[in-house]
């Protein structure tokens, strides 16, 4: 499923949020999404201009069922992923695959306001395509949590990709 975000993010959010909810197009082989959002931001604040996605990650009985979503950025733009809200005492992971899956990037410590929420970012993305985003438990176990996820693509060296996370060796 194909969504583009408009760049008045305020009005698109609450239709994107309700498609991922509802888990428009079926069972867990579904529920990844291809989201692209048009607004490259030069805004100058951390998490200014982002989408804000609400989303699941959980089981079916005793296997664990990740969130997977693809996300669109431009090669030598920075590409921000925050977990900004858990609904339970889940430990969150983050794993970011680059298009071309020669270059990952994992993050399960967020910020001092949210330690259990992961925070990815590229800075400078290293291709232009779709970023696979995966989120489930930082230690494999299965959780059961609703969770935010904010979404913002800026310019490289915007102050929302300060101190870029680190690709995986």
């Amino acid at each position: 499923m194909v969504i583009g975000m408009l760049p008045h993010k305020h009005t698109s959010a609450p239709l994107l949020t309700l498609i991922l909810a509802l888990g428009i197009g079926g069972g867990p082989a579904a529920s990844q999404s291809e989201i692209i959002d048009s607004n490259f931001s030069t805004c100058g604040t951390v998490s200014c201009d982002t989408t804000s996605i609400a989303a699941w990650a959980g089981s079916d009985g005793n296997r664990t069922l990740p969130w997977t979503a693809k996300f669109f950025a431009l090669a030598g733009n920075c590409l921000r992923l925050n977990v900004s809200f858990i609904r339970t005492a889940a430990d969150l992971e983050l794993v970011v695959i680059a298009p071309n899956a020669k270059v990952a990037f994992r993050n399960d410590q967020g910020s001092t306001a949210c330690i259990k929420c992961p925070l990815v970012k590229i800075d400078p993305a290293p291709a232009t395509g779709y970023y696979t985003a995966v989120i489930s438990s930082n230690n494999g176990a299965v959780v059961d949590t609703d969770f935010h996820l904010l979404f913002g693509q800026y310019q490289h060296a915007n102050v929302n990709c300060s101190a870029p996370t680190p690709p995986l060796p």
